[in-house]
This record gives C-alpha cells, sequence and structure tokens, in this order.
C-alpha cells in the first residue's frame, strides 16, 4: 500500500515494505471476495493473484463459470460444468483433508486471507489506487488506507499502517518496535535487529573491560495484528560481550482477533566470553515466545531458541573463577487459535559453557521450550525443544576434586491437541550431560554428568487423536529418563528411548 508523506508520518525508510511482501500471490475464490470489497469502494481490482493448479481451483472455477452468460447460452459448455461439479472424484479429493485438524485455518488463509490482502496491495500500489488512497485519507484528515513506513536509525520504531488497512512497519535496530496493523486488514510489522554494539575500536574495547561486562540487549516484541492478520516476528537478543549475559529473543506477536498466525519469537542472544578483567562467561539468552494465533483460526508462532553459554576468561591470578554460563533455555512455542489451529514448536536449549582449568566444572545447557496447544476445537500440539548439551569439565593439572560436565537441559514437552480432534506435540530431546575431567593424578574423580531428561509428549484430543511420543533422555553419567508418551484419543502415544549411558567414574592413578 501507500505510504504516508514525511509531513504525516515524520520520517521514511529507504527500504520498502510493501503490504503484499509476507504472502504468496494466490487465487481468490472466484475472485468475489476481494471484488466484493473493491465494488464496496467504488474499485476495479487490476489482476486476481496467479491460479493454483489443484483439484480446488477445478471446483472453483467450475463454480464460476456457472455465473458466466457464455455458459447459459451454450448447452455443451453447462452439461461439462455440472459433470465437473458433481464429480465424486474431485470432491473426494478434496474431502480428504477434512480430518486434517488445521484444514478450515487452511482454507481460510487460502482464499479469503491471502489473497484479499495480495489484491488490495495489488490494487493500492497502482497508480489509480496512489491516487484513490492519498484522496481518502486527504478527504478524512486522517490517514485511513497505506503501511507504515520502516523505522531508521533517527526514528527507528515502524510506523503505523493506515487505520482501516494496510501493514505496520518494520522496526529498526535494536530498540525498534513494528508498527501497528491496520484496524480491519494487515500483519504486524516486524521489530528491528538487536544487535550488541557492533564493532569496537581499542579505545572502547578497553574502556569497556574496564568498566564491565556488557550485556546483549533484549530483543524487541513482534506487533499484534488487529482483526484480520498476522502477528509481527520478535526480533534476536543482543550477544553479551566480555562475560555479558545474552539478550533474550522478543516474543512473536499475536495474530488478529478473528484469523491471523502468531509472530515467530526472536532467538536468545549468546552469552559473552570471560577476559582476564571479566572471567566468568555470560549466561545465553532465552529465547522468546511464539505469539497466539487468532481468535477463530490461526497457528501458533514457534518458540525462539535460547543462546549458548560464553567461556570463561584466563585469568590465573588469587581468587580466580572462571565459570563457564549456563546455555539459555528455548522460548515456549505458542498457542494456537482460541478454536482452529495448531500450536508452535518450542525453542531448542542453548549449550552449557566447558570448565576451564581454574573453573574446572561444566555448566549445564539450556532446557527445552514446550510446545503450544491446538485450538480448542480442532488443532495439534507443537514439539517441545530439544534440551542444551551441558559442558565439558576442564582438563586439570592439580590433583584431587570432583569436577562433573554440566548437566544436559531438559526436553520440552509437546503440546495438547484440541477437545475434538488433533494430535499431540512430540516431546523434546534432553541434552547430553558433559564429561568429566581429564585428569589421571592422584585423588582424581572424573564425573560425568547426567544427560536431560526427554520431554513429555502430548496429549491428544479428547476425542480424536493420537499421544505425542515422548523424547529421548539424553546420553550422560547416567542415563537420561525417556519420557512417557501422551495420553491419547485413540492410538498411545510412543514412550521415548532411554538415554545411552555416559563413560564410567574414572580412578585415580598412583
Amino acid at each position: 500500500m501507500t505510504r504516508r508523506s514525511s509531513v504525516e508520518q515524520g520520517r521514511r525508510s529507504g527500504n520498502t515494505h510493501s503490504f503484499g511482501n509476507n504472502v504468496s500471490r494466490r487465487r481468490a475464490l472466484g475472485g468475489g471476495t476481494a471484488v466484493g470489497v473493491f465494488l464496496a469502494f467504488g474499485m476495479t481490482p487490476l489482476a486476481e493473484p496467479a491460479a493454483k493448479a489443484d483439484v480446488d481451483d477445478v471446483i472453483i472455477d467450475t463454480v464460476a463459470s456457472l455465473f458466466e452468460s457464455s455458459t447459459w447460452t451454450d448447452p455443451d459448455a453447462l452439461d461439462a460444468a455440472w459433470d465437473a461439479l458433481i464429480l465424486q472424484d474431485n470432491w473426494d479429493a478434496l474431502l480428504l483433508n477434512l480430518d486434517d485438524p488445521s484444514f478450515g485455518a487452511v482454507l481460510f488463509n487460502e482464499y479469503f486471507y491471502t489473497p484479499l490482502h495480495a489484491s488490495i496491495d495489488t490494487w493500492i500500489n497502482s497508480s489509480d489506487g496512489q491516487v484513490f488512497a492519498n484522496l481518502v485519507n486527504s478527504v478524512s484528515g486522517q490517514y485511513l488506507i497505506g503501511d507504515g513506513a520502516n523505522g531508521t536509525a533517527d526514528n527507528p520504531d515502524g510506523g503505523n499502517a493506515g487505520l482501516l488497512f494496510g501493514d505496520g512497519g518494520n522496526g529498526y535496530g535494536y530498540s525498534g518496535s513494528g508498527g501497528n496493523a491496520g484496524w480491519f486488514f494487515g500483519d504486524g510489522g516486524n521489530a528491528g535487529s538487536a544487535e550488541a554494539g557492533g564493532t569496537h575500536s581499542p579505545v572502547t574495547t578497553f574502556a569497556a573491560e574496564s568498566s564491565g561486562a556488557i550485556n546483549g540487549t533484549p530483543g524487541v516484541g513482534g506487533n499484534a495484528a488487529s482483526l484480520f492478520g498476522n502477528g509481527g516476528n520478535g526480533t534476536n537478543g543482543g550477544d553479551g560481550q566480555f562475560g555479558g549475559n545474552g539478550g533474550a529473543g522478543g516474543a512473536g506477536g499475536s495474530g488478529g482477533f478473528l484469523f491471523g498466525n502468531g509472530g515467530n519469537g526472536g532467538n536468545g542472544g549468546n552469552g559473552g566470553n570471560g577476559t582476564e578483567l571479566h572471567p566468568d562467561g555470560g549466561n545465553g539468552g532465552a529465547g522468546g515466545n511464539g505469539g497466539q494465533g487468532g481468535f477463530f483460526f490461526g497457528d501458533g508462532g514457534n518458540g525462539g531458541n535460547g543462546g549458548n553459554a560464553g567461556n570463561g576468561g584466563d585469568y590465573r591470578g588469587p581468587g580466580a573463577l572462571l565459570n563457564y554460563a549456563r546455555g539459555g533455555d528455548g522460548g515456549l512455542g505458542g498457542n494456537a487459535a482460541s478454536l482452529f489451529g495448531n500450536g508452535g514448536n518450542g525453542g531448542d536449549g542453548g549449550a552449557g559453557g566447558d570448565g576451564t582449568e581454574l573453573g574446572p566444572q561444566g555448566r549445564a545447557g539450556g532446557d527445552g521450550g514446550f510446545g503450544g496447544s491446538g485450538g480448542l476445537f480442532s488443532g495439534n500440539g507443537g514439539n517441545g525443544g530439544d534440551g542444551g548439551a551441558g559442558g565439558d569439565a576442564a582438563t586439570l593439572y592439580f590433583p584431587g576434586g570432583d569436577f562433573p560436565g554440566g548437566a544436559g537441559g531438559v526436553g520440552g514437552s509437546g503440546g495438547s491437541g484440541g477437545f475434538f480432534s488433533g494430535n499431540g506435540g512430540n516431546g523434546g530431546n534432553g541434552g547430553k550431560g558433559g564429561y568429566g575431567g581429564d585428569y589421571s593424578g592422584p585423588g582424581a574423580l572424573l564425573n560425568y554428568a547426567r544427560g536431560g531428561d526427554g520431554g513429555l509428549g502430548g496429549n491428544a484430543a479428547s476425542l480424536f487423536g493420537d499421544g505425542g511420543n515422548g523424547g529421548d533422555g539424553g546420553a550422560g553419567g547416567r542415563a537420561g529418563m525417556g519420557a512417557m508418551g501422551g495420553t491419547s484419543g485413540s492410538i498411545s502415544g510412543l514412550h521415548g528411548d532411554w538415554g545411552v549411558s555416559g563413560r564410567p567414574v574414572s580412578p585415580g592413578l598412583s
């Protein structure tokens, strides 16, 4: 759609942001839905989206042909149209998908939202459409139709779309949030890109090392849609520096109230490596949660992955404690629409840091995020994320000690299916436990850490559906516990496998 002028919006990005840049051009339902909107405004669309060659279009084209005058004046054409409409093979191929819990959401997106979104964008971005939109906005004295401008370095927040129709502008940089979508129609803007600050000169690096660790900037959440539209994606958290923690990923925006998919959560930033003055490595940031789908139709967004932990520093002076930090937890998968839709997948946990000579114990991996639940009536639960691997303990050069590797993260549980129909999500796999240290002198005790437990399989729908499979336990000092399969509407879910046993404790050599 057309964007606001610099006077109306106060900023403009060098990047363009098309109202249809996130959707494929697909065929409208006989063109009627989109045409009706344009006729309501006294307009005519320039063109329909490209046709999709499948059985759905056979039925749609047949129905459309019945309303053409040429069909009624040609008996042969009329007979052929009716024969195609009642041909059982065409309907059988279409009805095969009715047992898919998300079929209603797919149809709504395929034949209503996507073609209507694309048709409006095609018309509004034409010369006639821009004239019309500018006229409406000028006469009303408000910005009613058009996309929000993308954020810039001076104005990082994405601009809001027109009050009626339009996509919100994308944010800029680590602090830029996405713009609001149009109230009736449009997608929320994506948040900007979270960065810890880019490259550093020797002067700024020395100043930072002397003053303290720098934590990564948290990601910004994507903006939600209003009535119809998809939520914006959250951005990744910035990486920590000089032992700073990684920033958390931003949450995905919610889908529109009536229809829309939730945005994906951003990944957590990686923890910064320790330095001589800041020996502790930073923790990985948690992944952002996926956004929730719309009320009637829509899938939940996927949760972001947790960041990896930073490595410890190499300071060897008195009192040094070189910690390798914990991996970030994966984000939760977004829940589906209240009625119909699939839950989002949980994010994977980040890996724990390895030990060092002076801080030999490895750190735990992050836990996997839980999968989102399916819609109330129908929908599959999302899969749980995998647990992160635990860090390995250090190679030791002095005697004694009990220096285990880090424990593997726990796999996330799968989401539950909808009430009437839907499969439960699979549980995530447990993370691998870290190895113990390699010192073989007198008094050494080399512990191999426990592998993470596999996530629980999601429960199936109350009436129809399969329970999700339990995740596998992670390999470690002793096997991670394989999770039980979720309870089922009709067929029992499978049990996860036990984790592989780790290497045995090694006695010290004399």
